[in-house]
């Protein structure tokens, strides 16, 4: 079997230094078996190693986060009231989206460590490290943030299809425990707030009786209202789509490796060829064999390849 590659004397001979369209074309034609073959082979060895991979499934299921969580310390109440507020003199503070709050809470290692103490995934994944089952969670777990519908859709891609829609709705699950307790805790924070509020509130001068009034009575109201989501469950989240086990795996994609892989194999191969012809090409020319012989002395250089 012949080289596909081309031999010195199959180069066109010419004068000049530059490459033609009609030297291009015939490089690649000399050469088009190796293009052809060679990606051909790579494709199909990188579809073989995806086929021996293990199969992975994932899991989707959406939930909606509550439409604002409240900043600590009493803000968003005192935000309720208004001008009012800034006339006894009290400090004013913003909201933050629900959704970035659990999204956050997603990410965490707290909230990792919950799933794996709920799912005793150190003894499921035959695991001693704590951190080693941090980071298996970090991989199968995705939370995609859809801001424009303002839901958060989790993704749970594992090798066990049936465990993977149990962990999606694990998270769910968890993230509302979790979502409760902080709430109960912010509820707590705000109630003490306003207690300190109020009772500075009632020292303080005002212009007439009735802003007296009606700022006291407007902070007594938010106290009760504190008050009540301190003994209340918290936000809830709602789950628009519970998990199921797929039917079909995600992964991995072979044919996208076999193509990434062949695309990549025909970029090199090209380059190779290309380079090759350039050097035969220096090679015949006398301008350029002082350079095509430094190039060759320090690619000697470089490999601690011996001089001839």
């Amino acid at each position: 079997m012949t080289s596909p590659l081309l031999t010195p004397e199959q180069f066109p001979s010419s004068d000049d230094e530059e490459m033609t369209l009609l030297d291009l074309v015939l490089v690649l034609v000399e050469n088009l078996r190796l293009l052809i073959v060679g990606p051909i082979l790579v494709g199909m060895l990188a579809y073989a190693y995806g086929t021996s991979q293990i199969p992975v499934y994932t899991a989707r299921t959406t939930i909606i986060p509550p439409a604002a969580a409240s900043s600590g310390g009493g803000a968003s109440v005192l935000a309720q009231l208004g001008g009012l507020g800034a006339l006894a003199g009290l400090g004013m503070g913003g909201a933050s989206p629900g959704a970035a709050k659990v999204n956050v809470y997603l990410q965490s290692d707290v909230f990792r460590d919950r799933l794996i103490e709920r799912f005793d995934l150190l003894k499921r994944w035959s695991m001693n490290d704590q951190q080693a089952a941090r980071g298996t969670l970090r991989g199968a777990i995705e939370i995609v943030d859809d801001r424009k519908a303002g839901i958060l859709a989790v993704e749970v891609t594992l090798a066990d299809p049936l465990f993977a829609a149990e962990l999606a709705n694990g998270v769910v699950q968890e993230m509302q425990a979790m979502l409760g307790a902080m709430a109960i805790q912010e509820a707590k924070a705000r109630r003490v707030y306003l207690e300190e509020q109020l009772e500075e509130a009632s020292r303080k001068p005002y212009r007439t009786p009735d802003i007296r009034d009606a700022i006291i009575q407007g902070m007594v109201r938010q106290l009760e209202q504190a008050r009540l989501e301190e003994g209340s469950v918290g936000p809830k989240l709602e789950q628009v789509d519970v998990a199921e086990p797929p039917k079909f795996k995600s992964g991995p994609k072979r044919g996208l490796m076999a193509i990434i892989a062949a695309s990549a194999a025909l970029g090199l191969l090209l380059v190779f060829v290309f380079v090759r012809y350039a050097l035969l090409q220096a090679a015949q020319q006398k301008s350029a064999a002082g350079k095509l012989s430094q190039i060759q002395r320090a690619l000697r250089r470089a490999f601690f390849i011996p001089q001839a």
